[in-house]
């Protein structure tokens, strides 16, 4: 009986851990990431103004969107080898692309929004050992959006770059100390995206693996309780069918 008993609980605390599922799916933010850069390109060429940010901006989205439409169906998180390289560089060139519409739009504009936007969901994606994305990737990713920008204000003023965007860089009346301010304080907000992005997936981690190893245990305890009921049944019907014989013995003459 104790064997009986001690089967149930051994069978439920030997199923391995499956790690939970990613707060966002990457598919889901891939596909989304390559309807956003489609509908970028369009609104690009309605507000077009200045043609060479223009046309950098319409053919960077356009080649992050066909990146994006790739990630979304052949990115794999255990990929290994090969393949894991290629998913990184894919990534990275994703990031690198971002610093063209940047110049279009102005990297002090409200575009800004959007890579903070970006830079959060490759927190998401790669926080913790369940994550996705690896630390490498989403790390390699974070550097070069957050240092397109950088570099790409620091280019404008520096009058290697024309001041063509909608939202200018150079602001007149103001030092460029005060521009270069500002970058620093966007870059504070992206870096700060990022780690909050890390941060959350990994509570979400633990709390999905709390609330697993409530489940299993539960499962457990209930496989107990229910071998017991069986075993309690056998011994009762036991009983009863000795009681039976018994009384039938003793009325037999």
């Amino acid at each position: 009986m104790a064997a009986n008993a001690e089967r149930p609980s051994s069978v439920a605390g030997s199923a391995p851990a499956e790690p939970p599922a990613p707060a966002i799916r990457p598919r889901a933010v891939f596909l989304g990431g390559a309807l956003l850069c489609a509908g970028g390109a369009v609104l690009v060429r309605i507000l077009a103004r200045a043609p060479r940010p223009a046309a950098a901006a319409v053919v960077s989205l356009l080649a992050a969107c066909a990146l994006c439409l790739g990630l979304a169906f052949l990115h794999r998180a255990e990929a290994r080898g090969v393949r894991r390289v290629a998913q990184t560089g894919a990534l990275a060139l994703v990031g690198l692309l971002v610093a063209a519409p940047a110049w279009f739009f102005g990297p002090h504009s409200s575009f800004g929004g959007l890579v903070t936007l970006l830079l959060l969901l490759a927190g998401v994606l790669s926080g913790g050992p369940a994550g996705p994305v690896s630390g490498f990737s989403a790390w390699l990713f974070y550097a070069v959006v957050a240092g397109g920008q950088a570099a790409l204000t620091g280019l404008v003023l520096a009058g290697a770059l024309p001041d063509e965007s909608l939202t200018r860089v150079v602001i007149p009346g103001h030092p460029t100390w005060h521009h270069v301010l500002s970058q620093v304080a966007l870059q504070g907000v992206y870096l700060a995206a990022f780690l909050s992005g890390r941060s959350f997936q990994r509570r979400y981690a633990a709390l999905a693996g709390e609330v697993a190893e409530a489940l299993r245990v539960a499962a457990r305890r209930g496989a107990l309780v229910d071998e017991a009921r069986a075993e309690y049944r056998r011994a009762l019907a036991a009983g009863r069918h000795g009681v039976s014989s018994a009384r039938n013995a003793a009325a037999s003459p």
